[in-house]
């Protein structure tokens, strides 16, 4: 199968669930500020891995929210059929993407260690 095809398979999967989640799928214990962030297809089709981020990112507020989507996975899925032409859905699976925090303590790390550099010293150019 070629890498195109499950390319293809993300990014409607991707399209079809923000659509879902922007209009349709409505659960008091998502958090106010929930986004998609990718969508992982095996090469088989057979199951998708679906990567969030959300605010406030607590490790309490992300069970929450692992909670509802694992409630309103068939429903998902089923508007993800509806959407996305296949012969078969992939089975939707969950995952915060903990990329973005681990990227804000990268920075913050590496701009305190900057802070703590001593400043470059430029060398002097002799007067000719």
């Amino acid at each position: 199968m070629p890498l195109h095809r499950t390319e293809r398979v993300e990014e409607a999967i991707y399209e079809a669930l923000a659509e879902v989640f922007l209009f349709t799928f409505k659960d008091p214990r998502l958090p106010a500020v929930f986004n998609l962030t990718r969508v992982k297809v095996t090469p088989d089709l057979q199951q998708a891995k679906v990567y969030f981020t959300q605010m406030p990112d607590e490790d309490a507020d992300v069970e929450e929210t692992l909670v509802a989507l694992d409630s309103g996975r068939g429903f998902l899925r089923s508007q993800v059929a509806q959407k996305v032409r296949l012969r078969y859905t992939p089975e939707l699976v969950f995952y915060f993407d903990r990329g973005q925090r681990q990227q804000e303590k990268i920075e913050a790390l590496l701009k305190q260690a900057r802070a703590s550099m001593p400043p470059p010293q430029t060398p002097e150019t002799p007067n000719e």
